[in-house]
């Protein structure tokens, strides 16, 4: 199973300009769920990951995937040219 971060998660939905309970109901998950997704406590299926990753209009799931690096895992937000 892949690891997803929160985070990035949450300062993507913020730049779509969309609620938890918004993106929550865009995948079909309820909104508690959600929020756990984002804090980290909880991780999306890949099935979910998938539907959030269209939700947010990302093209692939990298922009929310955890990355290892060397010490920790890192965010990776990618920025969409205009």
């Amino acid at each position: 199973m892949l690891r997803y971060n929160g985070f990035a998660i949450r300062v993507l939905r913020q730049k779509s300009r969309l609620n938890v309970t918004a993106l929550a109901t865009a995948v079909g998950i309820r909104q508690p769920h959600m929020s756990l997704i984002e804090s980290g406590d909880r991780q999306p299926s890949d099935e979910v990951a998938m539907k959030l990753a269209a939700a947010l209009g990302l093209d692939d799931l990298r922009p929310i995937m955890m990355m290892p690096s060397k010490d920790c895992p890192v965010p990776v937000v990618v920025e969409e040219a205009a």
